[in-house]
């Protein structure tokens, strides 16, 4: 099961094509039909296919830190979101780096962990845009 997961993130590193979101920032769970978006829909992807597409156990891992999103700096002083995966190690769509050590990602200034319930904000405020596309 693990290594169909892991197939998964790498299916994704493979087939996303970045896109930023505009003036509002807002996090998703992107398709596996469309996998294009920025680094925070990269990195929600990437642990919920992690955790077998079960937004039950995606939660789980976030509330309990088995899995966190740094927000981090990168070289040319962008802000960027790297996920960290216990057990497994970091990942990062802008270098396509899969389940790495920190040592890998010297490059970046990590700043702070988004804590649970402001991924929350983050995932239903993308949510409510969405609806607001669509109609």
């Amino acid at each position: 099961m693990e290594n169909e997961m892991d197939h998964r993130v790498l299916e994704l590193a493979n087939e996303f094509g970045y896109k930023p979101d505009g003036k509002l920032d807002n996090w998703r769970i992107m398709d596996s039909d469309n996998y294009v978006g920025d680094c925070d829909d990269y990195a929600v992807t990437a642990l919920y296919l992690t955790c077998g597409k079960s937004l039950l156990k995606f939660w789980w891992m976030l509330i309990t830190l088995q899995a966190v999103f740094w927000f981090t700096k990168s070289p040319s002083g962008g802000g960027h979101l790297v996920l960290w995966v216990r057990g497994k190690g970091y990942i990062d769509n802008w270098a396509n780096r899969l389940f790495r050590p920190k040592e890998e990602f010297s490059e970046y200034k990590f700043l702070f962990p988004w804590p649970f319930p402001l991924v929350a904000m983050k995932m239903l405020f993308g949510k409510v845009l969405r609806s607001i596309d669509r109609s």
